[in-house]
């Protein structure tokens, strides 16, 4: 239930339709509550709250809003992804969201949950995904061996973030 009334909170955040005359009201105590879910890394809704978040940093209504532009999201998307301790789910979706986002910085994060053959596998794809996304020729070899695991999920996920390195 809290995934989902986060969710319906960053679309009311977003300032579209019939309750674009109540925008101001909302996000005074709509975006500090999404930011509160999003820092509660230990829950699964930390990655609902991120995403909710990335997804109004995206529209023009959050540029204007400091805890959605830049480094503030990234600072907090960066420590989603790096907390050993988060719930896989909301680590697995601050590495999707930071791989949208470009950000760099998680490589040695996600090669080390890309290697790890006992990680979560939601956690273990998006660490994949984002090593597609970010990484670099560095890590051809590292996906290449995750590609010949038996495992489809695993094999296929990496296939296709090698390609997508070597593609460029």
């Amino acid at each position: 239930m809290r995934d989902y009334a986060l969710q319906y909170l960053a679309k009311l955040l977003e300032g579209r339709g019939h309750g674009r005359s109540h925008l101001a009201a909302w996000r005074s105590a709509g975006l500090p509550a999404l930011l509160e879910a999003a820092r509660d890394t230990a829950k699964r809704s930390a990655g609902t709250a991120l995403l909710g978040l990335h997804f109004l940093s995206t529209m023009s209504a959050g540029a204007e809003d400091e805890s959605l532009t830049g480094p503030g999201l990234d600072a907090l998307v960066e420590s989603a992804a790096r907390d050993g301790n988060a719930d896989p789910a909301a680590r697995g979706a601050a590495f999707q969201i930071a791989a949208t986002r470009a950000r760099t910085g998680l490589l040695d994060a996600a090669r080390g949950l890309a290697k790890n053959g006992t990680c979560p596998s939601g956690l273990r794809v998006a660490a994949i995904y984002y090593l597609g996304v970010c990484g670099g020729g560095a890590d051809v070899g590292l996906l290449s061996g995750i590609e010949a695991e038996k495992d489809l999920r695993y094999a296929s996920a990496a296939g296709t973030a090698r390609a997508r390195i070597v593609s460029r």
